[in-house]
């Protein structure tokens, strides 16, 4: 119970800085690369083709890709949710079904 009530304080504390506190593990560790590394090729596109539900294109934007994304999905379903998710994000548009 502490612990969560210190790790809620910290995040409050730091969001005033405009940071926030992320544990990093191994499966995580790759998505946080892939984003330096388009941020440092000054990337300002990425194409996600085969999106499937939007799985790469929501861990990039969880840490901390900001530019432009469009995913493809061509499955129904998957769209459908996919469409969901990208509403909340100005930066990651959806290509229509083809």
């Amino acid at each position: 119970m502490l612990y969560k009530f210190f790790k809620i304080f910290i995040n409050i504390f730091l969001s005033l800085f405009n940071l926030r506190l992320n544990k990093i593990t191994l499966s995580n560790d790759f998505y946080y690369y892939i984003v330096r590394t388009l941020i440092y090729f000054k990337i300002d596109l990425v194409l996600d083709v085969g999106a499937n539900t939007g799985q790469f294109s929501e861990k990039i934007i969880k840490f901390g890709y900001k530019k432009k994304i469009i995913s493809f999905e061509p499955m129904s379903e998957a769209y459908r949710e996919l469409s969901l998710k990208s509403k909340k994000i100005k930066n990651w548009q959806i290509y229509d079904r083809v």
